[in-house]
């Protein structure tokens, strides 16, 4: 897991990584792991299915049923996993399709 603070951009949000290893098994560097099932909570993976392919954040609230905060929280928490990206100005999020 990799997390951080930006000078100038602020909140890098929270990252899965893994492990990447060549035929012998030997390190050769880490890769972002994606996928759903990394949200590892089963209320977060439905809400993450039934949004659309494009939404904004207020759609985004209303399926996840919480107020704002943890709801920005699960935002982040998708945009690290790459499971969603962030649209031009204020256009909303995209889901993105995830070989898992």
């Amino acid at each position: 897991m990799l997390r951080g603070f930006g000078r100038v951009k602020g909140e890098i949000p929270l990252t899965c990584l893994t492990r990447h290893c060549d035929d012998e098994g030997e390190p050769l560097g880490y890769r972002v792991a994606t996928g759903a099932t990394l949200l590892c909570n089963s209320h977060q993976q439905e809400v993450l299915s039934r949004l659309p392919k494009k939404f904004r954040y207020k759609e985004a609230k209303q399926t996840y049923g919480k107020s704002d905060q943890p709801t920005t929280d699960f935002l982040n928490k998708c945009l690290g996993l790459g499971l969603i990206r962030k649209l031009e100005g204020k256009n909303g999020y995209e889901k993105l399709e995830v070989v898992e």
